[in-house]
């Protein structure tokens, strides 16, 4: 890529006029003001002033509500704090000798030039869809101020939000091929931020970068068969551009004479189409295929969240996903969904852990918010520092689909000193495992259909010992026929797909059960003779054991084929 630094002329900023100290009395009022934190202004990026004069233009406004802009969703790169320190610091000297600004050696020389490049494109797309200013974080928040941070990061749902439309760059700052990896397997789709980015904006736009010209290999994926327009366009960042007839795909050639390509698609419910079809026409039965599939169904899911879900299934469906995803500062990985928590008054701290991040958000989460998180795992959190085995782990666990709460039957509320206090109903269970009945045959459809690959999710049986103590006692094959119900189970028990099936291992335990939401499922059991369980309603609840001093341990969720299986009083039971 040659030196693309050429063709941009940034103009110096004036400093601000500095202030003589005029000392005054201030009033208790004004002391308190001291010890509250700071507020900024939004700042908002001109696309306009930076294509067509070459210069960053920054843009200032008390609330963006008031202003018509969009929004970037993208993924960091390393060095991209180098490149931000550069165009931030850039005066308007000439080419040579601001290349000395740029960090020594070949590698971080061609970092800067292609974060310049897609910092191009993110702009002339702004424009090319009809906008002006746009909002992107690496710009907009002052990365070296913790103060500042710490300021906007809670009110990132509202922002996204606002804006007019997000657009996603799936591939982050990167410039690929048709056949790159990074087309197939986006990062952004691993990112913790960009799922809250995503759920909360309006309209979302899926952007691309392309290296060189690639607007045939575009053509043949969208079907476009009208012929390309050029048009010339007197740019100190851009010398032409090309578009095809769809005025979504366009070829920029820079001043410098690169190329690249750069391509825009709306969002679907299929998801990203470029690059979904673009790995079928390269690559159809691939080693990733089945991952390739996976993707697509996750993102139908992701789109049907989006625009149909209630708020119970919005925040409990956040952190099933959120718990697949990574951050860059561990703290994040709470404070990416805070808008989706309906927090964004938080106070947010960094340098403190992912850990003491984690009880902070918990613990000032409101009750019926908290209500809808329990159960998202279906494992359970018996490590950390703040061991409360009620709530998601956040880390580390696999998303589990298939299944949509309708309603929350509890309220709950956290401090790290005691756990979860869960006011809901408990009841005592017998679980065991029974090959010789018909459900156990789905065992392989229920894990599929519940989207997961490596969680030990088995189908057992239940009957109540709240309305039958007796059942504790006496052979599982005695319990009467319509007193058992098929349960689903994660791991708990830790058994392998080996001990399921082997007739001679037993699973044979009392357990308590905790009530949390009322559930509806995709068609677990099949079979015409399972018409009971063909409702498709079914109770979420907590499997629980209790300790010595009288608490209780979750040892995953449960779900439970009859959204009516408990019956008794409401308590409240902390579970720690």
């Amino acid at each position: 890529m040659n030196a693309l630094l050429q063709c941009l002329g940034l103009k110096r900023k004036e400093p601000l006029p500095v202030k003589e100290d005029q000392p005054q009395r201030q009033s208790a009022t004004a002391k308190e003001a001291q010890t509250a934190p700071p507020t900024y202004k939004w700042k908002f990026i001109d696309a306009n002033a930076f294509i067509y004069q070459g210069v960053l233009k920054l843009h200032d406004e008390e609330d963006f509500h008031e202003l018509d802009f969009t929004a970037i969703s993208y993924t960091w790169s390393p060095n991209m704090l180098e490149w931000r320190k550069w165009i931030l610091d850039t005066d308007g000297y000439p080419h040579e000798e601001k290349k000395t600004r740029v960090p020594s050696g070949k590698s971080a020389s061609e970092d800067m030039e292609r974060f310049h490049l897609f910092f191009t494109v993110v702009c002339f797309l702004v424009l090319a869809r009809g906008g002006t200013f746009f909002w992107m974080d690496v710009l907009c928040i002052d990365q070296d101020s913790d103060d500042e941070k710490a300021f906007f990061v809670p009110k990132m749902g509202s922002l996204y939000a606002s804006a007019v439309e997000t657009h996603v760059y799936l591939t982050g700052s990167m410039f690929v091929t048709m056949s790159s990896k990074e087309l197939h397997s986006p990062i952004w789709e691993t990112r913790a931020w960009t799922l809250q980015e995503y759920i909360k904006s309006k309209n979302v736009v899926y952007c691309y970068c392309f290296s060189g010209d690639v607007m045939q290999d575009i053509k043949a994926l969208t079907d476009s068969r009208m012929p390309s327009r050029t048009v010339e366009l007197r740019a100190p960042i851009l010398d032409k551009y090309k578009s095809t007839s769809s005025d979504n795909a366009y070829m920029l050639q820079m001043a410098t004479k690169d190329r690249v390509t750069c391509y825009f698609e709306n969002d679907s419910p299929f998801g990203p189409q470029i690059s979904m079809t673009s790995y079928m026409k390269t690559d159809m039965w691939g080693p990733d295929t089945n991952k390739i599939i996976g993707r697509s169904t996750l993102g139908k899911s992701l789109y049907s969240m989006k625009h149909e879900a209630s708020k119970e299934q919005t925040i409990s469906m956040t952190m099933v996903l959120l718990a697949g995803r990574m951050s860059t500062y561990p703290e994040d990985m709470m404070y990416s969904v805070l808008g989706l928590l309906e927090m964004e008054d938080y106070q947010v701290q960094y340098k403190i852990g992912f850990e003491e991040a984690k009880a902070g958000v918990f613990e000032k989460m409101k009750p019926d918010v908290l209500s809808m998180v329990l159960g998202s795992d279906w494992a359970s959190l018996l490590e950390g520092k703040y061991k409360d085995s009620a709530l998601p782990r956040v880390m580390g666990s696999e998303p589990t689909i298939g299944i949509d709460k309708i309603k929350i039957t509890n309220s709950s509320k956290y401090t790290r000193t005691v756990g979860t206090e869960v006011t809901s109903r408990k009841e005592r269970f017998r679980v065991w495992k029974d090959l010789s009945r018909r459900q156990t045959e789905n065992f392989s459809v229920v894990r599929a259909t519940m989207g997961s690959q490596t969680s030990r999710l088995m189908i057992m049986f239940c009957a109540s010992l709240f309305d039958n103590p007796e059942y504790a006692y006496i052979p599982t094959s005695e319990i009467p026929e319509e007193n058992i119900r098929p349960v689903i189970l994660s791991g708990v028990a830790k058994l392998t797909d080996e001990e399921y099936h082997d007739k001679e291992f037993k699973y044979d335990r009392m357990v308590d059960l905790v009530e949390i939401a009322v559930c509806r499922h995709y068609g677990l059991l099949t079979d015409p003779r399972d018409q009971q369980y063909m409702s498709r309603t079914a109770l979420l609840a907590l499997q629980c054991e209790e300790s010595p001093i009288g608490c209780l341990t979750s040892k995953g969720a449960v779900l439970i084929l009859d959204a009516y299986a408990l019956s008794g009083n409401i308590t409240v039971n902390v579970i720690e």
